[in-house]
């Protein structure tokens, strides 16, 4: 008698005819919940969002930003300070709507849609992803990018998550098929660029195009031209779209967050925030103890200018080490558990599948390790900052690079996809669904 257990139950027509029905509901139930979860979250987000006539929170900076730019022109505007690309997208828009605020939102709303496309074309040319489990994650990413509120506001986020998408999954598909993969470096570095020119959070995707590269220098054989047309492509583009700032300032521009009328900085926030809150730092934060910018300027009368950093790296200097390692776990705690709530199972799954996948490999790194290599960087790269807290929207880029790969992963797993499995996915995504559902207001 064999004694092993048939995860594809070919042999055993009762179950398998049982778990085929029960397969067949799941999909059609999981399908139902996802088309009323994204309507619910849709219009929950167009009409308490996209549809309010007045800025909100840090869209004031933005929409003041884009008014100056709207006023006295490109080089003015990116001389002094402003996300570049945002404020160009949004002043396009702005001449058929003419209402700056809906230009804005509008660019956001256009971003989503954008980000949606391409996922939807890398499923359908890149995966080897089955047809019914195509549908459910399709349907999946639109409640993913419908759940997030930047995408419905005058953020310039969601038009940077277009270009990071593009620019990593060029570098995926050259590194996996080596067909044109010289066009597609280059195609790389001008999307990357390109983010470098909407938000400075370009600077923690360094890290992981670095190992990237590394692993493809490696490859290759110590062939670098694929670097070089990267970097090429990246310099000049970069070049020309911060030429106003880097000839009158040497540097980049992007927008300011800090409150420039009280002279406080983000810097002097992080820090004052660390050393009030560093007992809490690992087992939770309150922001209750964030410092304002009236208290900031209450403590640099109170013990002088020079007692607060100005930059990051004289944060590391002040700051002792044993708190700028709790401070790092405390954030990598607060950046994972978002996902579980986002995308579930899919989180887990895809960390240890590509761990499996590297000890498989006796240690060679393949196209399938290239996602957590990009993910781990970026969640090191922010986790090691001094700040006070993480936003997830920060991540959203990586919740569906997660998903999609966690349901490529799955079906060349185990061999391949079986009832147990899919079973397992469809009550995943239900359950999330169901949240987005009933408690979406609670996050």
């Amino acid at each position: 008698m064999n004694s092993k257990i048939n995860f594809n139950l070919k042999d055993n027509g009762k179950w398998h005819s049982i778990l085929s029905k029960l397969n067949l509901f799941l999909f059609y139930v999981t399908v139902i919940s996802l088309l009323v979860s994204f309507y619910r979250l849709f219009i929950l987000r167009w009409n308490n969002i996209f549809l309010l006539p007045k800025p909100e929170k840090d869209e004031v900076g933005y929409l003041n930003t884009f008014l100056e730019f709207k006023q006295f022109g490109w080089y003015h505007s990116v001389a002094k300070g402003c996300s570049p690309l945002f404020n160009l997208f949004s002043w396009i828009i702005n001449l058929f709507i003419d209402n700056p605020l809906f230009s804005m939102k509008t660019v956001s709303l256009l971003s989503m849609g954008i980000i949606f496309v391409i996922w939807f074309y890398f499923i359908n040319k890149y995966t080897n992803i089955k047809k019914p489990l195509k549908i459910v994650l399709i349907l999946f990413i639109l409640n993913l990018l419908a759940s997030r509120h930047s995408f419905f506001t005058a953020y310039d986020d969601p038009l940077f998550f277009v270009f990071i998408t593009g620019s990593f999954l060029c570098i995926y598909n050259a590194f996996k098929s080596y067909k044109k993969e010289y066009l597609l470096y280059g195609m790389a570095g001008i999307l990357f660029a390109c983010a470098a020119s909407t938000r400075p959070l370009f600077v923690f995707y360094i890290l992981g195009f670095a190992f990237i590269f590394c692993i493809v220098i490696f490859n290759s054989r110590k062939n670098i031209k694929e670097l070089i047309l990267f970097s090429i492509s990246f310099i000049l583009m970069i070049s020309i779209i911060h030429f106003p700032s880097l000839k009158e300032n040497h540097k980049l521009s992007f927008h300011n967050k800090d409150f420039q009328s009280k002279n406080v900085t983000w810097v002097e926030i992080n820090y004052l925030f660390l050393l009030k809150n560093k007992e809490n730092l690992l087992h939770g934060r309150n922001n209750k103890l964030k410092p304002t910018p009236e208290e900031i300027i209450e403590y640099r009368d109170k013990f002088g200018e020079t007692s607060l950093p100005k930059t990051y790296f004289e944060t590391y200097k002040s700051l002792p080490l044993d708190l700028l390692i709790k401070n790092f776990i405390g954030l990598l705690y607060l950046q994972a558990t978002p996902f579980l709530r986002q995308i579930g199972l899919f989180f887990p799954f895809f960390m240890l599948f590509s761990f499996f996948i590297f000890f498989k490999n006796k240690f060679k790194i393949n196209h399938h390790l290239l996602p957590v290599i990009f993910y781990i960087s970026f969640a090191f790269s922010l986790c090691i900052m001094p700040i006070v807290h993480l936003e997830f929207r920060w991540f959203n880029f990586f919740t569906i690079l997660i998903t999609v790969f966690s349901f490529d992963y799955l079906g060349q797993s185990f061999n391949g996809y079986n009832y147990i499995k899919l079973i397992l996915i469809y009550i995943n995504i239900f359950i999330i669904s169901m949240l987005n559902i009933f408690y979406v207001g609670v996050w």
